[in-house]
């Protein structure tokens, strides 16, 4: 198809094609980062029963495993 990707959005939104095409492709954007940050770096308080709690949880666990790295990165250096 000439290297073109076609699409369709369905929303009630009242906005410009292009608008709407952005702001779903940031959508995306964000939810392959979450995603990633979910499988990749094997997030286990994402898997809370309760989903209010996944948020803190989920940020004291990145956090925790950011200090851990810059811990270990301070020794070596």
């Amino acid at each position: 198809m000439g290297g073109y990707t076609y699409q369709t959005l369905v929303t009630n939104l009242a906005l410009q094609p292009l608008n709407l095409w952005r702001l779903y492709s940031r959508r995306a954007r964000v939810e392959l980062i979450i995603r990633e940050l979910k499988y990749a770096s094997a997030l286990r308080s994402y898997e809370r029963e309760d989903p209010l709690e996944r948020p803190a949880s989920c940020a004291k666990e990145v956090w925790s495993r950011i200090s851990a790295v810059a811990f270990r990165t301070s020794r070596n250096t």
